[in-house]
């Protein structure tokens, strides 16, 4: 009976740790979308009140200022909601290209960036060597059970089949 009640304990645990985590995604999702809305609605404004300015024959000014320093608000604050959305997922955005992959990345394994302080992570896989001997294929060929995956020629690291640069060293795949 002890044992039935740890384990519906550490079961209750976990579901209040994973729910807690998707509380707070749903949460830092819900801020991005206000925050997107909010830069819409700011746009709109400036497109209003430049159709009236140039309808009347007036000039840009202080009002443009305003909302653009605005934009800059919404736009900074968007990226951070990106970031945390990223890092509570254990991934982080490509500052080159803006793929989400993993945080441990050393390189962006679709435009090859490199990743700042990446220098500080080290991967290091052996490289296997080559042997000698080829066994014959069998003449049927068995289903593929196991992801398709990608070897790094000069590091060995082991990527996956969509990436177009090695996650450890940059080189092209």
């Amino acid at each position: 009976m002890d044992d039935l009640k740890n384990m519906f304990g550490k079961l209750t645990k976990n579901i209040t740790k994973t729910s807690s985590g998707m509380l707070k995604s749903v949460k830092l999702s819900m801020s991005l979308a206000g925050e997107e809305d909010k830069l819409k609605s700011i746009y709109s404004e400036i497109g209003k009140k430049v159709h009236e300015i140039y309808a009347y024959g007036g000039t840009l000014g202080a009002f443009f200022d305003e909302k653009y320093a605005e934009i800059l608000q919404c736009e900074k604050q968007i990226k951070e909601l990106k970031e945390l959305i990223e890092a509570s997922k254990g991934t982080m955005l490509c500052p080159n290209c803006s793929k989400s992959i993993s945080d441990s990345a050393v390189f962006c394994p679709k435009c090859g960036y490199k990743m700042v302080g990446a220098d500080k992570i080290v991967v290091e896989t052996p490289v296997k060597p080559v042997e000698e001997e080829i066994p014959a294929a069998p003449l049927t060929p068995e289903p593929r059970t196991e992801p398709v995956s990608k070897v790094c020629s000069a590091c060995g690291h082991v990527n996956s089949d969509e990436d177009k640069f090695c996650l450890a060293c940059g080189r092209n795949l």
